[in-house]
């Protein structure tokens, strides 16, 4: 039986893209610009300009390139500081709230319809019977799993974890308690 309200929604992360964000004229918002191929600093006509801002108090990243602006979003965090916790179809109007604040925040302005959704991160907790980091390293050495490749990255903030993916999946597991703590230790 899942510890849920029925209604709630294991979605974790929306990876969002538009192709056609407008500067409204304030880069001071971010944390980096630089020229893709030459790291010079940006100019106003730059073709092949990157920029990227990260938000530690509601997990947003947005980067911006010639393809357009990428905005990776947690709900649950905006909402409960926290994605441990699920959503519902009620929470999404904080969504677009958030993204509102982001415009002005970036400097740029984009048609909330233009935004496309590129990928939605669920979650799934899991609870075992023993310690966690444990369990990851004896499925670390699982290294092919149904069509998926063991990956590793810098990923998951240094804590624990296993990762597999293709090109269009990826399956994670990983200590959130561990996240928890240090997280809490910090506030």
């Amino acid at each position: 039986m899942s510890p849920f309200k029925e209604s709630a929604i294991p979605v974790d992360t929306f990876h969002l893209w538009t192709p056609d964000p407008q500067w409204n004229g304030d880069k001071s918002g971010w944390d980096s610009f630089y020229s893709y191929r030459s790291m010079i600093p940006m100019t106003e006509n730059s073709e092949s300009l990157v920029a990227k801002k990260y938000d530690p108090d509601t997990g947003c990243c947005a980067k911006y390139n010639i393809n357009g602006l990428r905005i990776e979003v947690s709900l649950p965090r905006l909402k409960f500081s926290n994605n441990f916790d699920p959503i519902t179809i009620s929470d999404f109007p904080i969504l677009i709230e958030y993204l509102d604040h982001l415009q002005s925040m970036l400097g740029l302005s984009f048609d909330p319809k233009s935004l496309r959704i590129a990928r939605v991160d669920i979650f799934r907790h899991l609870e075992v019977p023993y310690p966690a980091p444990l369990f990851i390293k004896k499925l670390s050495q699982i290294h092919r799993f149904q069509h998926l490749e063991q990956k590793s990255s810098a990923e998951f903030y240094g804590y624990g974890y296993v990762r597999w993916q293709n090109k269009s999946r990826e399956l994670v597991i990983y200590d959130k308690s561990s996240q928890v703590k240090q997280r809490g230790n910090k506030t």
